[in-house]
């Protein structure tokens, strides 16, 4: 009998081993609620790849593809119920990311990327179109316990902004944010370079405020001016305002 139970957890071992990555890919897709999408999965649960997208509108019938991402587990601790593993993104040569995901607490170190049109699934930017490329760096941020620690830098390249009744939006140049997690409190500051104008932002949870400031160049339009003028907050020396709530607030 001794034998029999031997040899069966040595075939679970095994089985769990080679365990296929689409079954990984499955649990992300619905742990997501379908946001994430992970096609053409190969290899396994502990070594595998993916083609990776984040799931656009339905009525847009288009994806926000993020490349065909490679993963490895680094270290499994069951009593913990804690894992670790690496994330690589293409091109080739990026800085990977770290991810530890436990019961209690997530990290998350490295550097990602994402299609800045994956911020239109936002409700506050539902009707907008945003275009450029989003990267993601921090040397460690964690959750645990429904509180943040760290900070992350966010650089906007060849950003643009286009709301739903101006044609041809705004060009934003380069934006780089800055997103501190304090505790339940978490704030961000934003700034940018180049465009048609000139963007600046502060906003907290702590103040449950969004405050921007928008300065035509000397570049902007006369319709860029004077959508700005029908739909901010009015002028100040610094620039058109306007403020929201902060997201889930």
């Amino acid at each position: 009998m001794g034998r029999i139970l031997l040899l069966l957890a040595l075939v679970a071992i095994a089985l769990a081993v080679q365990a296929p990555a689409w079954l990984l890919a499955r649990t992300l897709e619905e742990q997501s609620g379908g946001t994430l999408s992970l096609r053409n999965a190969t290899g396994t649960v502990w070594r595998g790849e993916a083609d990776a997208a984040i799931r656009g509108q339905p009525a847009a019938r288009r994806d926000h593809a993020l490349g065909r991402l490679a993963w490895r587990v680094e270290r499994l601790d069951w009593g913990r119920r804690a894992l670790q593993l690496t994330v690589r993104q293409p091109p080739a040569g990026a800085p990977p990311v770290t991810l530890a995901l436990g019961a209690e607490r997530i990290r998350f170190a490295g550097s990602v990327r994402l299609p800045a049109a994956s911020a239109g699934l936002h409700r506050l930017l539902a009707g907008w179109t945003l275009g450029g490329e989003v990267s993601v760096d921090s040397d460690g941020v964690e959750w645990a316990a429904g509180a943040g620690a760290g900070t992350m830098t966010a650089l906007w390249r060849n950003a643009t902004l286009a709301p739903p009744d101006l044609p041809g939006g705004f060009a934003l140049g380069e934006v780089t944010a800055r997103i501190a997690l304090g505790g339940t409190a978490p704030a961000v500051s934003l700034r940018n370079s180049g465009g048609d104008i000139e963007l600046s932002g502060e906003g907290s949870a702590q103040s449950g405020k969004i405050a921007l400031l928008f300065q035509p160049r000397a570049s902007a339009t006369p319709a860029q001016t004077a959508w700005l003028q029908s739909h901010t907050m009015g002028r100040t020396p610094r620039g058109y305002s306007v403020e929201t709530g902060w997201p889930g607030r």
